[in-house]
């Protein structure tokens, strides 16, 4: 896994962490106290430092956007209506057609026009039943938190 996602990762846990009011693990100290030394002896932004930024990592307005497309085909493939018991792969395969077909697929499903105006915006539709696919399966996995240690 890249720096910059393991960034974005603890960056999101501390947080989580921080709302929820729950002490910060150890692993997360020694990150952020790593990610300041460097700050303070390099001189380079924060962000940077913590994984944040940099070279191939989406700012946080472009990750927002990636999930709101994500989030988008999750619903689109959760209105479709195929045999009882249609698969995750199924409906992907169902979501493809209908973004194929746009615009004349574009009264099929009143979310097709709010998938392609991100498009405007920069962010690509997958265009393989795979990739619907995989941004489906990696939208519905649950986070794992490890608080350091257990409440009771």
């Amino acid at each position: 896994m890249s720096k910059g996602i393991n960034g974005i990762r603890n960056h999101e846990r501390f947080l989580a962490l921080l709302s929820a009011g729950l002490p910060i693990p150890p692993d997360l100290v020694a990150w952020y106290r790593a990610a300041v030394e460097r700050h303070e002896e390099e001189e380079l932004p924060l962000c940077v430092c913590l994984g944040l930024r940099g070279p191939g990592i989406p700012s946080a307005k472009r990750r927002a956007l990636i999930r709101r497309r994500d989030l988008l085909l999750n619903w689109i493939a959760g209105s479709c209506y195929d045999f009882p018991g249609a698969s995750l792969w199924d409906k992907s395969g169902i979501v493809l057609e209908m973004i194929k077909r746009y615009p004349r697929s574009k009264h099929e499903n009143a979310l097709l026009q709010n998938l392609f105006e991100l498009v405007e915006l920069g962010i690509n539709i997958p265009n393989s039943q795979n990739g619907i696919y995989e941004r489906l399966v990696l939208l519905r996995k649950t986070p794992h938190y490890s608080p350091s240690k257990k409440r009771r």
